[in-house]
């Protein structure tokens, strides 16, 4: 078996549509997937429309061709903030069809338009004028980011790139401080949990020591992302031992935004195997998750 549990889609800051990734795990081969929009289930309610004006839904698991498309565990990448820094949890398990399920994704959504509109505001201070509705029509129907205030600034030659817009207008250093709406990983983990969900630090390698993974084990987290593309081998190697001593669960997965996009050269590519995936859905078993989603 070969899984990727870390992708988006449209639905939040990715290039291609929900059923896009699904045909294209089946084309790479991978047997499990899970979409981890960020603060977004919207992608499950996508899938599970009818294509092209036919009552049957766009994906179906069961389809009887001799390459099926490949499990889905519904996932979502989560947002919480810690003293205005960001912290990314996968959550595993929820159910997209739950109303408390889809409270939390609404004032998730609420807080990202709000951070953005104090981008936007910290812009025109700045004389940079960029309107809501400019955002929102880069956005389309996905939640609300910082790259579509940056497709904005570029739409209006502000800037000419999107690395651009970030490293002169949206990076962390400048953005500090406009963090306000979120919860705080010590809220957020265990409103998880109560919903079912197994929660996974994203790409803890990239942003913390272990002295500081051991504040959020404390606080209830269920797991480590040990395999993404920023993780090096020594760096997995840390991580994977770390969670094993903790008696934590592995999970890994691509990031992957779509083609032309950073990390778009690992989807299939980086991937884990059966048992870790087998743990996980045993751990959101237990909690009383999803273990797996499929159109009702």
């Amino acid at each position: 078996m070969r899984a990727d549990l870390h992708t988006h889609t449209s639905c939040s800051d990715g290039k291609s549509s929900p059923l896009e990734i699904v045909k294209r795990a089946k084309k790479e081969g991978l047997d499990v997937i899970a979409i981890t929009d960020h603060d977004s289930m919207r992608a499950y309610d996508e899938l599970a429309k009818g294509e092209l004006g036919n009552e049957k839904p766009a994906y179906d698991a069961t389809i009887a061709t001799s390459t099926p498309f490949p499990t889905l565990i519904p996932g979502a990448e989560m947002t919480a903030k810690d003293e205005g820094v960001s912290v990314h949890l996968l959550a595993y398990g929820l159910d997209p069809s739950r109303e408390d399920v889809k409270t939390l994704m609404a004032s998730q959504r609420n807080s990202r338009k709000k951070r953005v509109e104090r981008i936007l505001e910290m812009l025109a201070k700045k004389g940079v004028s960029v309107e809501m509705d400019e955002v929102l029509f880069e956005a389309g129907r996905a939640n609300l980011g910082r790259p579509h205030v940056a497709a904005a600034l570029i739409r209006k030659n502000i800037v000419h790139s999107i690395q651009e817009a970030f490293s002169r207008h949206l990076n962390p250093e400048v953005l500090e401080g406009l963090a306000k709406g979120y919860p705080t990983s010590a809220e957020l983990i265990p409103q998880l949990k109560s919903l079912g969900g197994v929660v996974i630090l994203a790409h803890p390698g990239r942003l913390w020591t272990l002295e500081e993974m051991e504040q959020f084990r404390a606080q209830g987290v269920d797991g480590l992302e040990v395999i993404h593309p920023s993780h090096n081998y020594e760096l997995q190697k840390t991580l994977g031992q770390y969670a094993d001593r903790h008696h934590l669960l592995k999970t890994g997965g691509s990031d992957y935004h779509g083609d032309g996009e950073q990390y778009h050269a690992y989807f299939g590519v980086v991937t884990i195997t059966s048992d870790w995936v087998s743990r996980l859905q045993e751990a959101i078993g237990r909690r009383g998750g999803l273990k797996t989603w499929a159109p009702a």
